[in-house]
């Protein structure tokens, strides 16, 4: 039993117990022992049992706080020696008027108690535990134990042994909320998504050449005041992008400033991340060519222990030949425990991976008259009807952007296989001659306009078809829809076949496209005439049927 003289001395050791080993966001329930999971984190995973080291007595309250208590060994077999060894291991010894309990209550270095607790929960004996096996798949997790102080073990080979109080009657030390405890792990996972309109994804699409923003979220392990330090960088290598900028950095919430991350390999020559300085044991982190690190050291301090980490992290979408654009990155902990002198990397760092996709429009252009004949040097012009915009194509880095107008839009020629806005000679000859592929858009709906006709066919705008394409990137599906003359758009496989026609009097005879209004805008673009009068009318009906080139 401690001597009551020794409650002061006893009250601040626990006090400071409780600082080192439960900081925390829940709230502690009057009986019992509240584990929460770092922020951002579940307790999946993880298997709790609770051993008691010591029992209260002697408590002394003033108002809603407890003022003094002593703390001493439970009477349950094995005890005190399992406490004893503990106290040897770590080269702490028992005071005058104390016990093995009260000994570990009193010790307020933060080394020395880390060491207390690992020996605590390397032993091969000890007493029954109070409560084992205990789990939760969410954030939170109450252990039902009576009063006292108590040794947390988990099975999760990361997570540090634990040492905490219960509250005393449903009460608190002065400053000091007993009875919660913050799960401490050497590592965490790291995560990556995709941002759409503001929303997360584990997956999406944008198109070459656009910016993607991502989130790489992780969050920092247990750093306290107990002389460990901590390490941890992020390796993100990137397929089919190029880095852009890092926007942005928030801890637990909040934002920080950015700089405090230390990029490394923006240059895309990798490079490499150095052990932090003082870290026995520690080692760099490499960055391969084209990949990106950042380093986190400069965030690992006790003020952002167990908070979580997330980076808003831009990119440029380039091209590929398959479409994918895949992230992949990798968490490298490093965690120096100085009751051991040792310093842990997990065995299989986490990894997180993002898919982003771009997808491919095709199409053939045919004769009306003959859908086997391919026609080269028919130019088409593509509008994203979600955004309204037309769009141009850089043929030298593939990239898309939008057009100022329809008129400055680019223009695409059937048999263009190189797609570099010219037809070459072979091109114009090769078995692709009348086919058209564009390659690194993004999901979405598409207008497709022909505006350039092949020689020989009608080149107005009324005689020459309009079709949609409703593109699924990730799904690698797309569907083709006639618009304006909607019968000269078929579909052939996972390509439009859009015919052509050598003459207005070929329009009726493929399934009656005419509408009232496109027969109207006929007579006023061919007839150039009054719409009054029986010559008149015969004059257009002569106009209207005649061949055009």
């Amino acid at each position: 039993m401690m001597d009551k003289k020794k409650l002061g001395a006893s009250c601040a050791a626990v006090a400071a117990l409780a600082a080192l080993f439960a900081p925390g966001s829940a709230m502690a329930a009057d009986t019992g022992i509240v584990l929460s999971a770092a922020q951002g984190q579940t307790l999946a995973g993880h298997s709790f049992t609770a051993y008691r080291i010591g029992d209260y007595s002697n408590i002394t309250v003033s108002g809603d706080t407890v003022s003094g208590f002593s703390v001493s060994n439970p009477t349950v077999a094995n005890t005190q020696a399992w406490l004893k060894s503990a106290l040897t291991s770590a080269n702490v010894s028992v005071p005058s008027g104390y016990d093995e309990a009260g000994a570990i209550a009193k010790t307020t270095n933060a080394t020395s108690l880390r060491r207390i607790a690992n020996a605590l929960a390397k032993a091969a004996t000890k007493p029954a535990a109070v409560v084992s096996n205990k789990t939760s798949a969410t954030e939170f997790l109450t252990l039902d134990v009576p009063d006292g102080l108590y040794l947390i073990t988990d099975t999760n080979k990361d997570t540090l042994p634990m040492i905490v109080g219960t509250k005393m009657g449903g009460k608190s030390t002065a400053g000091t909320t007993l009875g919660k405890l913050t799960v401490k792990g050497k590592s965490y996972n790291v995560d990556k998504k995709l941002v759409v309109n503001g929303k997360e994804q584990s997956s999406g699409s944008v198109a070459v050449g656009r910016t993607a923003t991502y989130h790489i979220t992780t969050t920092l392990p247990n750093i306290g005041d107990d002389g460990s330090a901590v390490s941890v960088h992020i390796v993100d290598n990137m397929v089919g992008q190029k880095f852009k900028s890092l926007d942005g950095v928030t801890v637990g919430g909040q934002s920080v400033d950015k700089n405090q991350v230390k990029l490394v390999g923006t240059d895309g020559n990798g490079g490499s991340m150095a052990a932090p300085s003082g870290m026995t044991g520690a080692v760099a982190t490499p960055v391969a060519k084209g990949e990106i690190g950042f380093n986190l050291d400069a965030l690992c301090t006790s003020d952002h222990s167990n908070k979580q980490v997330v980076l808003t992290v831009t990119t440029t979408i380039t091209a590929t030949g398959d479409n994918d654009h895949v992230n992949k990155v990798t968490g490298y902990d490093q965690w120096h425990d100085p009751a051991t002198n040792t310093t842990n990397r997990p065995t299989t760092p986490p990894t997180s991976q993002v898919q982003t996709k771009t997808g491919d429009l095709k199409l053939s252009k045919t004769d009306s008259q003959n859908a086997k004949l391919r026609l080269a040097d028919a130019g088409f012009k593509i509008q994203d009807t979600g955004t309204g915009k037309w769009l141009t194509y850089d043929f030298a880095s593939k990239a898309w952007s939008d057009a100022a107008d329809e008129a400055s839009a680019t223009q695409f020629l059937t048999g263009d296989a190189n797609l570099d806005g010219t037809l070459s000679a072979s091109e114009k000859t090769a078995d692709t001659h009348g086919d058209l592929k564009v390659s690194g858009l993004a999901s979405g709906t598409y207008l497709i306009k022909e505006t350039k006709a092949p020689a020989g066919y009608v080149s107005s705008t009324v005689g020459m078809p309009t079709l949609t394409a409703v593109l699924d990137a990730e799904k690698g599906t797309v569907t083709y829809k006639g618009e304006q003359l909607p019968n000269l758009t078929t579909v052939n496989g996972d390509a439009a076949l859009v015919a052509n026609i050598k003459s207005l009097t070929e329009l009726p005879l493929t399934g009656g496209v005419w509408t009232a209004a496109t027969a109207l805008a006929i007579a006023a673009a061919f007839a150039g005439i009054a719409f009054a009068g029986v010559g008149a009318s015969r004059r257009l009906h002569d106009r209207a049927n005649a061949p055009l080139a």
